[in-house]
């Protein structure tokens, strides 16, 4: 749908709280949407504690709500929005361009993406220190999308909703590197560079080779691996192997624990119910080589 100039200036309302600003604001309306939107993105606590634990269900449970991926992207006369819940279930909307206009301003703030991704989500007014960060701002169904940038080239993606006077709920992503279609394993890949790409060896010097692409070289053998992201399956972190790049069954389960410099695999094995069920018996340890 299309805003209205009565909706921006709501909007604007709610970004320049402050009576200290010497220059005034000035916003432009874009008709379509701009390119930057396109990406893929990844909800910022989710990336957070991925980062910190490397566990794939600890950084689910982390995120700010279940819309832990958001990819958009342009497809000739339609804008395309897939938003994946806890790697469980994926929605795609489609907007026709022309439909659509895009808010175009400043934020003013401190210089920083994260001060203004937390202003604009209702956890701060904004406030006047300087340096600006340019805000783009598509109204869809439901829901805004707030394109943060600044002159450094970041960007940081806001997806909130607004109630008649403040922010019902708001969620920052960042974006990640790959393509914009959503089957194209990019999440996955990204992941698995986090987690798991590197060489490891066993007590015996045996080698384990992860690739961010989902290939393993495990026990001399080439074989292709992949992570349960969601927990649909699973309650624990899981490791599945299987010798087709499909991904195909028959599959070799395992639990595993990701430290600082070592994987811990566990036994793993399907219930009655067919979920993955991690146990306490220990396989062994990989180190990773450096």
């Amino acid at each position: 749908m299309r805003a209205t100039p009565v909706f921006f200036s709501f909007v604007l309302s709610l970004m320049l709280l402050s009576c200290d600003i010497e220059r005034e604001p000035v916003a432009e309306i874009i008709q379509g949407v701009p390119d930057e939107f396109s990406a893929v993105w990844l909800n910022d606590a989710y990336l957070a504690e991925l980062r910190a634990t490397r566990s794939p269900m600890a950084a689910l449970n982390a995120a700010d709500n279940d819309k832990v991926a958001i990819t958009l992207r342009r497809d000739g006369d339609v804008f395309i929005r897939s938003i994946l819940y806890r790697f469980n279930d994926r929605r795609v909307d489609t907007f026709n361009i022309a439909d659509l206009s895009v808010m175009r301003g400043p934020v003013y703030g401190d210089g920083t993406l994260d001060q203004a991704a937390m202003q604009l989500m209702g956890e701060a007014e904004p406030q006047v220190k300087g340096d600006e960060v340019q805000l783009d701002l598509l109204d869809v169904n439901n829901g805004q999308f707030l394109l943060l940038s600044n002159e450094e080239g970041e960007r940081k993606l806001i997806w909130r909703q607004v109630g008649d006077t403040s922010v019902v709920e708001a969620a920052a992503y960042s974006q990640i590197q790959g393509g914009t279609n959503e089957n194209d394993y990019t999440i996955d890949n990204f992941v698995s560079g986090l987690i798991l790409e590197g060489t490891f060896a066993d007590e015996s010097g045996s080698q384990t080779i992860f690739t961010a692409e989902g290939d393993v070289a495990w026990d001399g053998q080439g074989r292709y691996y992949a992570m349960l992201l969601g927990d649909m399956m699973t309650d624990c972190d899981v490791l599945i192997l299987s010798d087709d790049p499909s991904g195909a069954a028959p599959h070799e389960f395992y639990g595993f624990k990701r430290n600082e410099n070592s994987l811990d695999l566990y036994v793993a094995m399907l219930d009655s119910n067919n979920r993955i069920v991690c146990t306490q018996d220990f396989v062994k340890t990989l180190t990773l080589q450096q």
